[in-house]
């Protein structure tokens, strides 16, 4: 069987035998399918032009053409299900509420209505046919077609050869066990028509060799999907009955109807594949987080966790990650031709992030693609120097209104694998210092590169941030997350302890916040919460932090926030403030993450408005000690910003970090010739400052 196809195959398209083993596994698979279901086709239209009825035809076209157009309308708004097998290989399963038009249609006008879904079927091939498909999509469109046009058709004239043989009438007029009845069990017996079908083909499939092992199960899965969605076929009696006791009105109203509840249906399957695919993003991408942490710091095993969990995380045909020095860190399938050179030639010197739909031509090409591809450089995590690359090209699309941006997920797996080079690069660079030394260097450059290097520049708005370690590696981190819509989420935080613990302890909390961040938008008390529960779920030890989240809106000023116990950071108003109002502080609205699972957190809004400023620090900076034991304290921090008020959020954030070294080298300045040690403080010192400027 498999030498005849490809017989069959090789002169259809005589490049079929230098194609890579998949895609002629799939074109054969295809190929099957259409010639499996050819002979039903011949059999399907000469059954149907022998039970038309001329004069009925003549009679009754107006209504069988309105039928037709609801028929096209009720398939247009299909809802579906994607399923994803345990390889991370994609199944799609979709229906419609069209059935209900076809069975009242060929329940009032017998054998004859069955041309509204033979030509209906045909209408929707013609309209859903992609502007440049591939020979893979037209093989599976044809395949697909030959289905309804064949099986199909059979399947619906012999529910009417059932029904009749069971003393049916045309046209139904009662909604009696008598009228009524030959038409339920005629349908009940219908059902697993389509179902048996598939289930035929693919064992057939399976014998000759064509299906991989993890496809029957999708298959499995499909089979159940269609004994479900051709249960609304039942509701198709009500609706020929209430076309022969109401009229035409009364049966567009109950159509209308379901039309409507097929919308809905569709909305919220979009909503579903997109919230399973988000999530799988989210949970994958974690977990690869994780096990790159959890890897040799010299990137030896990067390659193995890639092909763990990278294709869990895309559905592609081929994903390939090269770095432009020569080592491909992952290529899928291994037995498909590697991406073309021109391709990451074109990356290497065009390092930025992008993608091209069906129809597009990539630069690199002299003929539109025919599959989404995505493009994305990995940046050295110090210089943003172009390391290498990730080249995905999905499976297919479903919808177009339901195609998602792939760009960040994209981004965070090449920031991860930036992440893991990077470490194996200082590593490697750092083998002949001391460990010890070596390791705390190594933490903190990591961490560091964790930190914004520089941050969003917003019309109207100056933010200013800094952070001054009091060893090596540091508890304390901010950050600074263009949201969408504009937003900014601001984010300042300390770990409750010291030392490489604190900085890895930060890393995690950093990719928990900023992970979170991303899913809730809009809800800082929910990223807190998620963050919260996904830390004691991952940590065991006492360590916990306090962190200060807000989620800034530039246009208004308003900021919404939560302060899981830190610092409350101070609101200066600009004049005229009334005197009682002018300093506001933005006290806690729950516990520090890492200490209760069940906690939660309050969010709250301020209005920065024109010249007001923000100040947002950790506790390293007011817990400054002097030689004689005095802390900096609040006061002296809002003294040091006063003096600056006026001047740009740089030159406050400078006078503040002043007035902080000069309280604590209070000897020294007093007296020049005295020589003090020159020691860490005793905390982590972080600030940032966000100023709005004047109107």
């Amino acid at each position: 069987m498999g030498s005849f196809l490809s017989n069959i195959a090789s002169k259809i398209w005589p490049d079929f035998e230098s194609l890579a083993e998949p895609d002629r596994l799939a074109l054969l698979r295809e190929l099957f399918g259409i010639l499996f279901g050819l002979p039903f086709v011949l059999v399907a239209v000469a059954w149907l032009v022998a039970a038309t009825d001329p004069v009925l035809l003549r009679m009754q076209w107006p209504v069988l053409l309105l039928m037709l157009a609801l028929s096209i309308l009720a398939g247009r708004l299909s809802f579906y299900q994607i399923t994803v097998g345990p390889d991370g290989s994609y199944s799609y399963n979709g229906s419609s509420l069209e059935i209900v038009i076809v069975i009242s249609g060929m329940l009032l006008f017998g054998p004859t209505a069955v041309w509204v879904p033979f030509l209906g079927r045909l209408i929707d091939s013609w309209i859903d046919h992609p502007a440049s498909p591939s020979r893979r999509q037209r093989a599976s469109r044809i395949r697909n077609l030959v289905f309804n046009l064949g099986a199909g058709i059979i399947g619906l004239l012999l529910a009417l050869w059932l029904y009749q043989r069971l003393g049916g009438q045309f046209p139904l007029t009662k909604l009696t066990l008598a009228a009524a009845g030959p038409a339920f069990l005629a349908i009940l017996l219908w059902l697993p028509w389509d179902a048996l079908y598939i289930l035929v083909l693919g064992r057939l499939m399976r014998v000759s060799q064509l299906m991989p092992p993890s496809l029957p199960e999708m298959w499995g899965g499909l089979v159940k999907f269609l004994l479900l969605v051709n249960l609304p076929a039942f509701f198709g009696i009500l609706a020929a009955v209430v076309y022969t006791g109401l009229g035409l009105f009364a049966y567009l109203f109950l159509i209308i109807g379901l039309l409507l509840t097929s919308l809905l249906a569709r909305r919220l399957s979009q909503q579903a594949m997109l919230s399973q695919q988000r999530s799988r993003e989210i949970g994958q991408l974690e977990q690869l987080g994780r096990a790159i942490i959890a890897s040799p710091a010299d990137a030896s095993t990067l390659p193995t966790i890639l092909v763990e969990y990278v294709p869990r995380t895309f559905g592609y045909q081929q994903v390939e990650i090269r770095l432009f020095s020569g080592p491909t860190l992952l290529q899928l399938p291994e037995d498909r031709p590697p991406v073309e050179d021109d391709v990451w030639e074109w990356l290497l010197a065009n390092p930025e992030a992008r993608s091209f739909s069906p129809g597009e031509t990539p630069p690199w090409m002299d003929e539109a693609t025919t599959l989404p591809l995505y493009l994305t450089p990995i940046l050295s995590t110090e210089e943003s120097r172009p390391l290498g690359g990730i080249y995905l090209a999905l499976e297919r699309l479903y919808f177009e209104e339901t195609e998602m941006d792939l760009g960040p997920a994209l981004q965070v797996l090449a920031a991860q694998i930036a992440s893991a080079l990077y470490q194996a690069d200082t590593q490697a660079q750092t083998l002949a210092h001391q460990r010890t030394v070596q390791e705390l260097d190594f933490a903190w450059q990591i961490q560091s590169s964790f930190l914004p290097d520089t941050l969003p520049q917003v019309d109207g708005w100056q933010l200013v941030a800094t952070l001054n370690p009091c060893k090596e590696t540091s508890g304390d981190f901010f950050d600074v997350l263009a949201l969408p819509n504009g937003r900014l989420g601001i984010l300042i935080a300390d770990v409750a302890d010291k030392g490489l613990g604190a900085a890895l302890f930060m890393a995690f909390s950093r990719t928990l916040i900023r992970t979170y961040a991303f899913e809730y938008q809009t809800r800082p008390d929910k990223v807190l919460q998620a963050t919260n529960q996904r830390i004691l779920t991952d940590t065991h030890n006492d360590m916990f932090v306090t962190v200060f989240y807000g989620i800034l809106d530039p246009g208004s000023g308003e900021l919404v926030y939560a302060n899981a116990g830190h610092n409350p950071p101070f609101l200066i108003k600009a004049p005229p403030a009334q005197a009682a109002n002018a300093v506001q502080g933005l006290r806690s609205t729950g516990i520090p993450l890492g200490i209760l699972e069940d906690a939660a957190w309050e969010a709250k809004s301020v209005d920065l408005d024109y010249g007001d400023t923000l100040f947002m620090y950790t506790d390293g900076v007011t817990e400054a000690q002097n030689p004689q034991g005095e802390f900096f304290g609040d006061q002296r921090l809002l003294a040091a910003a006063a003096e600056n008020l006026l001047a740009p959020a740089a030159a406050i954030q400078d006078g503040i970090l002043a007035a902080v070294e000069q309280f604590c080298n209070a000897a020294a300045y007093a007296d020049p010739g005295l020589s003090l040690p020159n020691e860490p403080g005793g905390d982590d010192e972080t600030l940032m400052i966000i100023k709005r400027e004047r109107a």
